[in-house]
């Protein structure tokens, strides 16, 4: 609807709109006014206009490039850092915008500017409209009808957007609400991720086409696939697990099932980066006995808690089977626990609950198999255990939970081991609480293949003088252990629990 120039030295573009039909004068005075009383950093700003004939302009602040074209005609790709924060941006942008009662209705990366700083700004209002006028409009249009479909005058004011970005309640003729523009957001960070176009490993032959809609699928196709059978576009191998979840939850058929806006926005208020590593050593993978689990942010009971995240190790000894039980069902016995008294109280309790669900499974295998071969042919029954250390940062609080020599402590507590249980061996860890302050950077927790190896005041010095990159200071971590003579499974997972400097990250 218009097009861009720069305008001498200031920091500016003139959109000079093209007006071709009273309805397009109708969309660029509605524009005028929505930008007049919406000012937002992750949105272009108005700083002039021209609301008569002979032309038409709206001066803006200048982006200076469009994410569409940096991903598809210069081939720019976003590390995940830089996934994460334009992700956020855009979603804080729109909970401002739905907060005000406005719908774009037009999200996607040839609407979105980026600056020199990678900083995002939504732009193109064209077709934004205020959410209660559509429903009002979608009411009295109803009413006059009296059961009868809509007219095509009706779908044209509604049924508008950019086809692989639409919601499926669009597609299918209803008006557009804010779960629509949640929908248009999964779309667009996902194509930030993917660095492809929407659906385009839906077509035969064209990998990068402006346009699925020249192959493969037609229009109708397309909107039916969407709407009726639940296709979606290809998420990004390489993208953050968490990130993934998000943009699957938020292109939800339903729309009542999308998070809101408010409820997107501070998803992204992370201040752990965390990674892990680990190495089965000198024993080999196929006596790889170590197991860990990260999860950044947590999810409990449905609900996202930007600000609580669980860092566990789980040393297995006499196979893995008991640390991998508790890497697939920490966070099953964790949530039934999640509403006892204390922090304390609600990981003793999922720690004995772990115990107790995997010495059942383990019986129950037991007995299967002696069913199954006899008493004689089912040999010797075997006693899996593991040693664990959980982490669990919430609210500027840090509780850690130990059973075992994770932390180079005497074997006195452990999961599984089922055979020692009659001599008092107990699955209660020792827990112990944190109020974190500006001066505690980073959390490391590790194997006793690492801290047999590794002195604390080692490993700490080994992170000071390391990348400020979790992942990068966790494999430095294990290295050095294998180095220094470790023959034991050895895992590491580091914590950075305030936000470091650019420089310090630089080679992250």
């Amino acid at each position: 609807m218009a097009t861009c120039v720069r305008q001498g030295r200031f920091e500016e573009a003139t959109a000079k709109a093209k007006i071709s039909s009273s309805r397009d004068l109708e969309f660029f005075r509605r524009e005028a006014a929505l930008l007049c009383l919406l000012q937002h950093p992750n949105m272009t700003a108005l700083l002039a206009a021209r609301l008569l004939p002979p032309e038409y302009l709206l001066v803006m602040e200048l982006g200076a490039k469009e994410l569409a074209s940096m991903i598809h005609h210069e081939g720019w790709r976003s590390n995940p850092k830089q996934l994460i924060h334009l992700a956020s941006q855009l979603a804080e942008v729109l909970a401002y915008l739905h907060a005000k009662g406005v719908l774009h209705r037009d999200i996607n990366p040839s609407n979105i500017l980026l600056d020199g700083a990678e900083n995002l700004k939504l732009t193109d209002f064209s077709i934004a409209e205020y959410a209660d006028e559509l429903a009002e409009e979608q009411a009295d249009r109803r009413h006059l009808l009296k059961g009868a479909q809509p007219t095509g005058g009706f779908h044209k004011r509604h049924l508008v957007g950019t086809l692989q970005y639409l919601a499926p309640e669009i597609l299918l003729k209803q008006p557009a609400g804010y779960a629509a523009d949640i929908y248009a957001w999964a779309v667009t960070v996902n194509e930030l991720a993917t660095g492809t176009f929407p659906f385009s490993d839906c077509t035969h032959d064209n990998p990068q086409a402006h346009t699925i809609l020249d192959f493969g699928y037609g229009r109708s196709e397309l909107a039916a696939a969407v709407a009726a059978e639940g296709l979606r576009p290809t998420l990004a191998p390489s993208a953050p697990p968490q990130l993934n979840d998000l943009i699957t939850r938020c292109w939800a058929l339903d729309p009542d099932q999308r998070p809101t806006a408010s409820d997107l926005a501070p998803s992204f208020e992370l201040k752990v980066t965390a990674a892990a590593e680990a190495s089965a050593g000198l024993r080999g993978e196929d006596r790889m006995e170590d197991r860990h689990l990260l999860l950044t942010p947590l999810h409990i009971k449905g609900k996202l808690l930007p600000s609580t995240q669980i860092l566990a190790t789980f040393d297995g000894h006499r196979g893995a089977a008991a640390a991998e039980h508790c890497v697939q069902h920490l966070l099953q016995h964790l949530q039934a626990c999640w509403d006892a008294p204390t922090a304390e109280a609600a990981l003793q309790d999922t720690f004995l609950r772990l115990d107790k669900a995997f010495l059942e499974s383990q019986q129950r295998s037991w007995d299967d198999q002696v069913q199954r071969k006899g008493q004689s042919a089912a040999g010797t029954r075997t006693w899996p255990g593991c040693t664990a250390i959980v982490a669990l940062i919430h609210d500027g609080h840090l509780w850690v939970a130990n059973a075992g020599d994770c932390r180079a402590v005497l074997v006195t507590r452990s999961i599984g081991d089922g055979d020692l249980k009659p001599l008092g061996l107990t699955a209660r860890p020792e827990v112990s609480h944190h109020q974190l302050e500006e001066g505690d950077t980073c959390l490391l927790l590790g194997s006793d293949g690492l801290w047999d190896y590794l002195p604390s005041q080692a490993a700490a010095d080994l992170i000071r003088d390391t990348v400020k990159h979790p992942a990068m200071c966790a494999r430095r971590l294990i290295t050095e252990a294998l180095t220094r003579g470790s023959g034991d499974n050895v895992t590491a997972i580091v914590a950075f629990l305030q936000p470091v400097t650019t420089l310090e990250r630089i080679y992250g």
